[in-house]
């Protein structure tokens, strides 16, 4: 797991350091630079070691032939059994890397090698030509050389931002990296922070700022000398997995749903373990993070280090904390629990607002619990995904019951009630009424439309729409259930854009690598496809997932009534937060962005101490324009 940073057919090769001294914390252990003049190419790398602690793992790394170049940031589980292959195909390794299997399969079978990879990557390839060794490359047409070859892995779990600008082609890990190369505008898109303050996130392949964008998940460009960037090539999508597995999937009895799932679950954990430092595990209390802890701690046959977060002195907020601790002990783990109180966010906030990197309403809890794991173990695994796969929120059943039957007059006035003002008692009618993408945006905005126009400066409220939902531009879902439906949206959407965006910039701000184990591909694509009926059953969400695992973790699991885990926001900026609160909307660039009705009304209830938990979404958004001196 590391930082990439690469620069091409740019005037100013010295800006390839500081791009990397701002992702210095993804790879504390090692780096190096590559610079070539006569191609026009830097390519660099900062190294967390996880595979092969020697320095022959150091990247950029060269093929043999030399004609091949990469920087690299990930984890290939299945490596070991790529390299034997190769071999057999003649290839031949230097070093014990995964680094060096990718390089060599990506030399062998051109951009088709992405399809056989098992794990997380974001990846650039240096092609010098076949001067440097041979002319064919996997049968397939590349751009006359030299060129790079960006890839990223099939849900997005490793992040690669890049742009195009009159001085060059430049990507990274991360868009702090691209910000210290000078070679972006410090500007903010006016379109991303309505989409930031409605859903909370930045959707791909856009970012927060303009001219910068994200390589989507499962897909890869080519970029030529001449800074022509390809059209992105997508190479996987979760949907397919989908088309492949769902008839075969209908015809099985549920307890062979059970069994396929549990088999799969045992197979993604013991790939994630591949490596040479210990592994530890985030541990919430509920079904995902317990049975991946189980099956681990089976696999390994010693106890795992765990680690959940809760709140100090907080009685009206009901934390994780004691479920982790019945399941640790239930399974055997070397549990610590994480505490903190709003003294500790105040002291870490300018970390935690740097370390985002694009705002976010999430991840504050990652960043927390990270730190804390750091201390021990480089690597933890996660549960993370199997919500959104196996149905586990309680709207996965809201949307199934609103996709039977016709709406009636009743569901249409309660729809209209619902956008004047919204509450949990008109939602369910609101969805009946509503189309699958109205009741997606309806589920995940943060404000409502109408609501959200009347707080924001002209400009910005005219670009405030109906409801609308990015996730599913572009998808036909007709012929899915509903429950497949938003399973999809949810990975497409809220998945991709906040929880994995936000997990990894987070955990590697502290130098720790986070392992989705339930985004293993092949697992995923099989939880999709099974039946809805399979997922929630008797009332019981995650039905196959819970059935799966239910031998290996305390029934308390599944029992409880799920809750989501919320943070503390109020609290916090009611507390030692609030100064903070009220330079930021008392700035220059509040009054840009929000109506001045707005900042009146947030003015008198952050002088009265009675800040909503609405707030923190625009608090965080001008807190991060002030850290990094950016500009509407």
């Amino acid at each position: 797991m590391c930082g990439i940073a690469g620069l091409y057919n740019t005037p100013s090769p010295e800006a390839l350091q500081p791009m990397l001294q701002a992702i210095s914390s993804r790879g504390p252990d090692d780096g190096d630079i590559l610079v070539e003049w006569e191609n026009g190419i830097c390519l660099g790398h900062k190294r967390l070691s996880i595979i092969d602690l020697s320095a022959g793992g150091r990247q950029p790394m060269t093929d043999a032939s030399g004609r091949f170049s990469i920087t690299y940031n990930g984890e290939i589980y299945n490596h070991l059994e790529l390299r034997r292959e190769l071999q057999e195909l003649g290839h031949s390794f230097r070093t014990r890397t995964d680094t060096e299997v990718v390089l060599s399969a990506y030399r062998h079978w051109g951009q088709d090698c992405l399809r056989r990879l098992r794990g997380m990557f974001a990846l650039a390839i240096l092609d010098r030509g076949p001067d440097y060794g041979g002319s064919w490359l996997g049968g397939q047409k590349v751009p006359d050389s030299p060129y790079l070859f960006l890839a990223r892995d099939r849900f997005g779990i490793k992040p690669l931002v890049y742009t195009q600008t009159g001085r060059g082609f430049a990507f990274a890990s991360e868009l702090k990296a691209l910000l210290a190369s000078g070679l972006v505008q410090r500007t903010v898109r006016p379109e991303a922070v309505v989409e930031y303050l409605s859903y909370g996130a930045v959707s791909q392949p856009g970012t927060i700022l303009k001219g910068v964008y994200q390589l989507e998940p499962g897909t890869a460009v080519y970029v030529s000398q001449d800074g022509f960037v390809s059209t992105p090539s997508r190479y996987w999508d979760l949907s397919w997995g989908m088309e492949a597995n769902r008839d075969a999937l209908e015809t099985l009895a549920y307890p062979d749903l059970v069994q396929k799932t549990r088999s799969l679950l045992e197979e993604a954990t013991q790939n994630h373990l591949v490596s040479d430092v210990p592994v530890g595990a985030f541990l919430s209390g509920g079904v995902d993070s317990a049975a991946v802890c189980a099956l681990m701690q089976r696999e390994t046959g010693e106890p795992v280090q765990t680690f959940s977060l809760g709140f100090k002195g907080l009685v009206e907020v009901t934390d994780e904390t004691s479920f982790a601790k019945e399941v640790a002990k239930y399974i055997g783990c070397q549990h610590t629990e994480v505490l903190v109180n709003d003294r500790d966010v105040a002291e870490c906030f300018d970390d935690i607002i740097s370390a985002l990197d694009q705002p976010s309403v999430d991840g504050t809890n990652t960043y927390l619990v990270s730190q804390a794991a750091a201390q021990q173990v480089k690597v933890a695994v996660s549960g993370l995904g199997g919500d959104e796969l196996f149905a586990g929120y309680h709207h996965f059943a809201a949307f199934k019951e609103a996709a039977r039957g016709e709406a009636g007059p009743v569901d249409y006035i309660a729809s209209m009630l619902h956008k004047a003002r919204p509450n949990r008692f008109t939602v369910r009618r609101a969805y009946k009424a509503a189309s699958f993408e109205q009741r997606l945006a309806m589920m995940r905005n943060l404000t409502v439309p109408n609501k959200l126009r009347g707080q924001l400066s002209g400009s910005l409220a005219a670009l405030c729409g109906p409801y609308t939902h990015p996730a599913l531009l572009g998808s036909d879902l007709s012929d899915w259930d509903a429950v497949s439906q938003l399973s999809y949206a949810e990975c497409k959407g809220y998945l991709q854009n906040t929880l994995l965006r936000d997990n990894d910039v987070m955990s590697m701000a502290h130098s720790l690598e986070v392992r989705p184990v339930l985004l293993d591909h092949k697992l995923a694509e099989h939880a999709l496809a099974l039946p809805a009926e399979a997922k929630i059953c008797n009332g019981q969400m995650k039905a196959v997932l819970v059935d799966a695992v239910s031998d290996l973790i305390p029934p308390g699991c599944w029992q409880r009534p799920k809750k989501g885990f919320e943070l503390p926001f109020a609290t916090w900026m009611n507390g030692r937060l609030r100064p903070r609160v009220r330079d930021a909307f008392f700035s220059s660039e509040a009054k840009e962005i929000f109506d001045r009705s707005y900042l009146d009304r947030m003015k008198n209830r952050i002088n009265k101490g009675s800040i909503p938990r609405s707030a923190w979404a625009p608090f965080v958004l001008l807190s991060w324009i002030k850290h990094t001196s950016c500009r509407l």
